[in-house]
């Protein structure tokens, strides 16, 4: 079977918090453990992209290889989205 019909798929995890630091943190660490640090396809095709509202994750002490914590002005969730969205590229190699 020929691959012209097949279109690459990128997978983007992305999560705003506000006081659910414990949430972000822990789910991140499972998120990269069983996926982002596997053999797996998957692995090379998916991203964590986390938006600290709440300033209080720790961007620099998160972030590294596939995942990325950005902080945020607390202005409400839709901007946790946004900001996050922005971060996030359409695609990559």
């Amino acid at each position: 079977m020929a691959d012209e019909g097949i279109h690459p798929v990128e997978l983007v995890l992305l999560a705003t918090t506000f006081k659910k630091e414990s949430y972000i943190i822990h789910n991140s660490g499972l998120v990269s453990k069983a996926i982002l640090g596997s053999d797996e396809d998957i692995a090379k095709h998916s991203r964590v992209y986390a938006v600290d509202n709440g300033r209080m994750l720790g961007a620099q002490k998160l972030s590294g290889g596939k995942v990325t914590v950005s902080p945020n002005r607390n202005i409400d969730g839709a901007s946790g989205f946004a900001c996050g969205r922005q971060g996030a590229p359409l695609t990559w190699p």
